[in-house]
């Protein structure tokens, strides 16, 4: 004790003095200075500094820790690798450097780097290499790689593999997982071209640094399973030009007699099948010693059905065993060479004998034939054929296979069908060499245009005396609009008849279609039976038009059962009505204009779903707010002849409907259903 308290008090007042202490040693060469008491010789007596020994639960429970501070880690099986002591994971000299205690020197005597260990990045690294350059070498076949093959680098050969670490070519993709969905390459870039201004855009591109070779980039296709086996099919770039920037394509394939080339497209866009030279003054030349040129095969049924025919457009005839090409007026060829193949001189579609009527939308009966004459015929056969209409159409016109007389003689096409309206249907006909075109006039299904007894019961209905009512009863009754000299012709006129409600209850269907053409009702008191007597009405070629009203108590609700609407309909106050707007698909017709999708025709009364409508039901207006609520409809089973308006009031619409002229909106809507009523009238 008395010898530590001489020494202390030495070290104190020297370091009074000088402000350096030493220790064996009169004249330290720094603060602190330690000078062993025998540096050489064979003495046993240590020398040395010893450092505070502690383990490493005593460092991690330190506080308040001076930056530099050296201690001896003796213990590392207390206290836990985690906050200060992070890294005191083994024995050995460590320092405090503000944060965490410090491994002073590995305990190999070996610094720990990315030279000599393995390790794990504890968090994100950047290394920000500005101006500098990052450069590894190496002579390993995987001298560098990311996540074992993600990435590889083959510096033995100069080598890239992506998903491999045994690139077989300088850059090696693959996807060699089973199964795999994954494409192994893809090349994407982000431009919108001309419309942006910007060039064409090129997202692979092939090039031969040596300009010598002809055939100067290839894309090959192998058909084994690895990167090294033989081309089975490319694509190679021929016909060099560098300076011009010309180049052509050749497609090789490989087969049983080697690897060739099997289609040439030159530079100049001439394109060779069977040779590589096609001739420069062909688009196409095929080549071939054991092969012929296929063209398309179709019946003469199907030949007569092409549309457009451009000239030159060619085909092989199944039906005649033959070549044929079009020039631009009938089909040209050597069918006529064949043995026993029938012709004739002349065909006389103007002369043609017709039988029978043909009527639109109305099935062609039994019979109906049309009797082509021709001259010069030579006795040879036909094989009939069959020829679908134009301008109307849908109708065939179909001759049985036969023979053509020695001479004059006729040809008995039978009409079979629906023609799709009335007019002038034209039938092609080409056979024996020879063509024409056979006309038939389609009627018209409808009645002739009369008077429309256009009947009204109940109030704000067309032709009441209701003087809201006058404006649209003033436009149907004007010439300007309506008869021979009007807009629509297709009636001559109007009467508008009251049917009383004794009348609808104790009049049979037949008795109310041999008054009347059309009934409007609205706002009406009626029962089953009179409901029943307007279905009868209807099926028998009248029109029905139904405004609802807007009272619960009203007969509404009876209608819509009648006509099996399911459910309760809504009945709306003044405040609560909403607006209809017309189909954007559907219009009962266009003869006052287009219609369809137009707002505010009327205000409804009585709000019905469609998903409470009968199936079958056409609907011609929705809820302006909500289009689930249809407002305009026909109920099936009728032909359309029953049409029902959930509004009291549809034709009354103030400021809008006001004159004679028919010049809005509105107006030209309701006239499409009115000109729609008449034809159904009329039997459409």
């Amino acid at each position: 004790m008395k010898k530590n308290t001489i020494t202390l008090l030495a070290l104190m007042l020297s370091s009074l003095a000088f402000s350096q202490v030493g220790v064996n040693t009169p004249d330290p060469a720094a603060t602190f200075d330690i000078v062993a008491k025998n540096s050489t010789g064979t003495t046993t007596n240590v020398d040395g500094l010893l450092i505070p020994r502690v383990d490493r639960q005593r460092a991690q429970s330190m506080a308040s820790v001076p930056v530099s501070t050296l201690v001896f880690i003796n213990d590392i099986a207390t206290g836990t690798q985690a906050g200060t002591a992070v890294n005191i994971d083994a024995l050995g000299y460590y320092y405090f450097d503000g944060s965490v205690w410090t491994k002073l020197k590995s305990d190999s005597g070996t610094d720990i780097n990315i030279y000599n260990s393995d390790g794990t990045l504890p968090e994100n690294r950047i290394v920000s290499q500005e101006g500098h350059t990052l450069s590894f070498t190496g002579t390993a076949a995987n001298a560098f790689s990311v996540d074992g093959s993600t990435f590889s680098v083959n510096a033995s050969n100069n080598r890239v593999g992506i998903n491999t670490i045994d690139p077989q070519s300088i850059l090696a993709v693959a996807n060699s997982t089973p199964g795999g969905l994954v494409d192994a390459f893809s090349a994407g870039i982000n431009n919108c071209g001309s419309p942006c201004g910007q060039g064409t855009a090129r997202n692979i591109t092939l090039f031969n640094g040596n300009g010598t070779n002809s055939q100067f980039a290839s894309i090959d296709f192998i058909p084994s399973t690895t990167a090294t086996g033989i081309t089975g099919s490319a694509i190679k770039g021929i016909d060099r030009d560098g300076s011009n920037g010309y180049a052509g394509l050749q497609f090789y394939t490989r087969n049983a007699t080697g690897f060739a080339p099997r289609m040439t497209i030159k530079s100049a866009g001439n394109i060779g099948i069977g040779t590589i030279t096609p001739n420069t003054s062909a688009a196409l030349e095929v080549t071939a010693t054991d092969k012929g040129f296929l063209p398309p095969r179709l019946t003469t049924a199907q030949r007569d059905a092409i549309t457009p025919k451009p000239a030159g457009l060619m085909i092989y005839n199944t039906t005649l065993n033959c070549m044929q090409y079009w020039d631009t007026a009938t089909w040209v060829g050597n069918c006529s060479e064949a043995p026993g193949e029938g012709s004739v001189t002349e065909l006389k579609c103007a002369d043609a004998v017709n039988s029978g009527t043909l009527t639109a939308g109305t099935t062609v009966p039994a019979g109906v034939t049309s009797e082509i004459p021709y001259t010069g015929g030579n006795g040879g056969a036909h094989n009939g054929q069959t020829v679908p209409s134009t301008g109307v159409t849908g109708l065939t016109a179909t001759l049985l296979a036969g023979n053509f007389a020695n001479g004059n003689g006729t040809l008995t096409y039978t009409i079979t069908g629906n023609p799709s309206a009335s007019g002038t249907a034209s039938f092609a006909i080409n056979i024996g060499g020879k063509t024409c075109t056979l006309t038939r006039n389609v009627e018209s299904s409808l009645a002739p245009p009369k008077q429309i007894r256009f009947a009204h019961y109940g109030t704000f209905t067309i032709g009441s005396d209701d003087f809201v009512m006058a404006p649209i009863t003033s436009q149907l009754q004007s010439i300007n609009n309506y008869g021979a000299t009007g807009h629509y012709q297709g009636a001559t006129g109007f009467t508008f008849p009251e049917v009383t409600l004794d009348e609808l209850l104790n009049s049979t269907g037949a008795q109310l279609k041999a008054k009347y053409d059309i009934i409007n009702v609205g706002r009406i008191q009626i029962n089953q039976t009179g409901i029943d007597h307007l279905k009868d009405f209807a099926n028998l070629g009248g029109v029905v038009i139904i405004d609802l009203m807007d009272e619960a108590s009203g007969t509404a609700p009876l209608i819509l059962s009648e006509f099996n609407v399911t459910g309760s309909p809504q009945f709306l106050s003044q405040a609560e009505r909403a607006w209809f707007t017309t189909s954007a698909t559907l219009e009962f017709s266009n003869v006052w204009g287009n219609t369809k999708g137009m707002g505010n025709i009327s205000d409804q009364s009585v709000r019905v779903l469609t998903s409470q409508l009968p199936s079958g039901s056409t609907v011609y207006a929705t809820e302006s707010a909500n289009p689930a609520n249809s407002t305009i409809w026909t109920p099936p089973g009728y032909n359309g002849r029953v049409i029902i308006i959930n509004s009291d009031h549809p034709f009354w619409v103030p400021d809008v409907i006001k004159d004679a002229l028919i010049d809005t909106n509105i107006e030209k809507y309701y006239h499409n259903l009115f000109v729609y009523a008449i034809e159904k009238a009329r039997g459409a």
